[in-house]
C-alpha cells in the first residue's frame, strides 16, 4: 500500500471511529440497550477490541494481509 492511501485512510477514519466508539461507550453506559441483546453484544465487542480496531491508522501497519497470506 502506498503512502497516499496510508494517509488518507489515517486522516479520514479516525474522526468517525472515535464517534462511533463515543456512541457505542455512551448508548451502553446510559443503559439504552436491551442487555444480552444483538446490539449489546456487538456494541460490547467493539469496544473490547478497540485497540485492535484502531491499528490501521498506526504508521507502517498494513490494511491488509496479503503479505501473509
Amino acid at each position: 500500500m502506498d503512502d497516499q492511501t496510508r494517509l488518507h485512510h489515517q486522516t479520514h477514519n479516525a474522526a468517525p471511529m472515535n464517534a462511533m466508539f463515543t456512541y457505542l461507550t455512551k448508548l451502553l453506559s446510559d443503559r439504552r440497550v436491551e442487555p444480552a441483546s444483538g446490539l449489546d453484544k456487538a456494541a460490547t465487542y467493539i469496544i473490547k477490541h478497540a485497540e485492535l480496531l484502531y491499528r490501521f491508522l498506526i504508521p507502517g501497519v498494513p490494511l491488509d494481509s496479503n503479505a501473509v497470506e
